[in-house]
C-alpha cells in the first residue's frame, strides 16, 4: 500500500467497493462511467494492469474485469481504518474548537456553516431560528444620552438585540434598573412572540399602581418587537460548488450563483424542511426549484432543549459521497445541539 500513488489508491478503492456491491468482475469502463475519476477507460485499464502486476488484483479469465486478491482486500480494510482514524481526529478537533470558540448564538451559526463547508468541500449552510421563537433570558433598560433608553434583550441561546426608545418620562438610572428587574421577572422564559403579545397584560395584572411601568411596557411592546425578523442564512463554500465540473456550463453557473446570492429563495426552500426531524437527503429533481436540479441537499434540524430551532446542512453535487456527508451533518447537528444547551444554561 505504501508504494501506491494516490490515483492508483483511488482506483483500487472504488473497484473493490464496486466488486463488494455486485460480486461481478469490474472493468475499466464501469469505473470510468460511474465513479467520477476524470480518467479515460484506456488510462484506467493501464492502472488496473499495474495493480494486477503488483498483486492487488486478478482476473478470473481472459478479457474479464478484475477482482481483488487477498492483498487487495487487505489494502481496502487498512485504508478504511486509516480513514476512520482521520475522521476521529477531525471530529475531536472540531469538538474542541466548538467548546473553545462558541460564546454567542451568531458565532455558533457562522462557525457551523464554515465547518460544514471546509469538511465537505461543498457549501455549508445554517438557517437560524426566527427571532420571535427565541426564549427571553433577560431584559435590561439603560439610560443613554438625553431622554433615550437602550433596551437590551438577551435570549437563552445567546442572541442579543438592542433598540433605542424615547425616555418620555425622563426616568433616572436607578428607576430604570428597578423597572428592568420587574420586567425581566414577568417576561423571562417566554418566547419573544409571547413577550410581544403579553408584556403589557402581565405588567397590568400585578402592577396597577406603576403607571411608569405600564407606559414603558406598552412602548417596549410596540417598538422593540415591531419588526418581524425572519430567519437568517449563514452560508459558506459557494465557490466550492461553482468549481465542480457539473457547473462548467456558464449558464448553469449563472443560475446557481444567482440562486445562492438570493438568500430569500434559499431560505424559502429550506424553511419547508425545518419541521422534518432527522437527516433529510434531497436529490436533484426532488428539489422544486430549477436552479437546484444539479444539486443535492443533506440537511438536519437542530434543537435547543426540546425546542426545534433551525436547519443546517450541505449543498453539493448529485454525485456527492452521501454516506460521509450524512455522517458529517449528523455529527455537526449534535455538536450544535450540545453548544446551544451550554449557551442557554444558567451561567
Amino acid at each position: 500500500m505504501i508504494n501506491l500513488n494516490e490515483r492508483k489508491k483511488k482506483i483500487l478503492q472504488v473497484l473493490i467497493h464496486q466488486y463488494i456491491r455486485t460480486a461481478q468482475p469490474v472493468g475499466s469502463r464501469t469505473l470510468a462511467e460511474n465513479y467520477g475519476l476524470d480518467l479515460s477507460s484506456a488510462t484506467i485499464r493501464n492502472y488496473l494492469a499495474d495493480l494486477e502486476e503488483e498483486g492487488y488484483l486478478t482476473h478470473p479469465y481472459t478479457s474479464a474485469g478484475r477482482i481483488p486478491t487477498d492483498k487487495g482486500y487487505r489494502f481496502y480494510v487498512d485504508s478504511l481504518i486509516e480513514i476512520q482514524h482521520l475522521v476521529l481526529r477531525e471530529e475531536e478537533r472540531i469538538r474542541r474548537e466548538y467548546s473553545q470558540q462558541i460564546k454567542r448564538l451568531e458565532d455558533l451559526l457562522r462557525y457551523t456553516s464554515h465547518v460544514l463547508a471546509c469538511s465537505s468541500h461543498y457549501a455549508g449552510f445554517v438557517l437560524s431560528p426566527e427571532w420571535e421563537k427565541n426564549i427571553l433570558q433577560s431584559l435590561q433598560l439603560i439610560s443613554v444620552g438625553e431622554r433615550k433608553i437602550l433596551v437590551v434583550l438577551v435570549t437563552e441561546a445567546g442572541s442579543i438585540r438592542h433598540l433605542l426608545i424615547e425616555n418620555e418620562l425622563n426616568l433616572g438610572a436607578e428607576k430604570l434598573y428597578r423597572l428592568s428587574r420587574i420586567l425581566s421577572k414577568k417576561v423571562s422564559k417566554l418566547t419573544l412572540r409571547e413577550v410581544k403579545e403579553k408584556i403589557y397584560e402581565k405588567i397590568k395584572e400585578e402592577e396597577r399602581t406603576q403607571t411608569e411601568l405600564l407606559s414603558l411596557a406598552r412602548k417596549i411592546a410596540q417598538q422593540t418587537f415591531a419588526s418581524n425578523e425572519k430567519e437568517e442564512i449563514y452560508l459558506e463554500g459557494a465557490n466550492n460548488i461553482l468549481a465542480l465540473p457539473e457547473f462548467s456550463d456558464s449558464e448553469k453557473i449563472k443560475n446557481l450563483l444567482k440562486f445562492i446570492e438570493e438568500r430569500k429563495l434559499l431560505s424559502t426552500l429550506l424553511e419547508k424542511k425545518v419541521k422534518k426531524t432527522g437527516i433529510k437527503v434531497t436529490i436533484g429533481s426532488e428539489n422544486p426549484l430549477p436552479e437546484m436540479q444539479e444539486c443535492s441537499l443533506v440537511t438536519s434540524v437542530y434543537h435547543c432543549g426540546e425546542q426545534l430551532f433551525g436547519l443546517l446542512g450541505i449543498l453539493g453535487p448529485k454525485r456527492m459521497e452521501y454516506s460521509r456527508m450524512i455522517a458529517l451533518v449528523d455529527f455537526i447537528s449534535q455538536l450544535v445541539n450540545d453548544s446551544l444547551e451550554k449557551l442557554s444554561s444558567p451561567k
